[in-house]
């Protein structure tokens, strides 16, 4: 993932999450989404976000793995 795909990230869900949850997402995003850890923040992003966020954010985030492989 980007620095700039980091930053549209941010910008996105900046007003919606608390310091905690925003914490939480940076450590998840600081190397990358894995298997394991896209539900949790699936579950984290769509209790936060409108379905068009979400879906945003959902793009970037899982866009990061095909990005490689262009």
């Amino acid at each position: 993932m980007t620095a700039e795909d980091r930053q549209r990230l941010y910008s996105l869900v900046v007003s919606k999450l608390d310091s905690d949850q925003l914490q939480q997402l940076s450590s998840y995003l600081k190397g990358g989404v894995d298997e394991q850890e896209l539900p949790k923040v699936q579950e984290l992003l769509k209790g936060a976000l409108s379905e068009q966020e979400y879906d945003q954010m959902m793009a970037i985030i899982q866009g990061q793995s095909t990005s490689v492989e262009r």
